[in-house]
């Protein structure tokens, strides 16, 4: 978890089995089920980002997506296909960012990192300021902590 101004964003990572792997698809639906239960409980702000060896489309990246309340970064932008770099032919959608909070995406592009089988993402994030009002009730909680703890 950072701190950036006044906002609190969790950043977690995740990383699904294969789909060829013995008992994956139960072990990633397991994944999605219990780090969507994490994430929807989770009061900051989140940014989960990982090869989630999934498209869209399937089961288990919907699971991470709605049961966290998180929407996928790369929407507005095209979704990147990130696998296989390595095949110039045929290429997958498979890592994704995905994100909830007041923030906003600013930039998505989809990087090179020779050697590896996976193009990274980058994904610029835009934190809002907090606004005069939220700034004045978040003072006046605190001096109502302060006067408490005085008391």
């Amino acid at each position: 978890s950072v701190a950036v101004g006044t906002s609190q964003i969790l950043i977690a990572a995740v990383e699904a089995l294969s789909p060829f792997a013995s008992g994956s698809e139960r072990q990633n639906e397991l994944l999605s089920r219990r780090l969507g239960i994490f994430l929807r409980h989770t009061p900051s702000d989140v940014i989960l980002i990982g090869d989630f060896k999934s498209s869209p489309n399937s089961r288990v990246y919907r699971r991470f997506e709605h049961a966290a309340y998180l929407s996928n970064a790369a929407f507005g932008f095209g979704l990147s296909r990130t696998w296989d770099a390595q095949n110039p032919f045929i290429r997958f959608v498979m890592d994704h960012v995905l994100y909830r909070g007041g923030m906003q995406v600013t930039k998505f592009s989809r990087l090179i990192l020779p050697g590896s089988s996976h193009f990274p993402l980058l994904v610029d994030f835009a934190i809002p300021e907090p606004t005069a009002s939220f700034a004045r009730a978040q003072s006046a909680s605190r001096s109502s902590l302060l006067s408490d703890a005085t008391d």
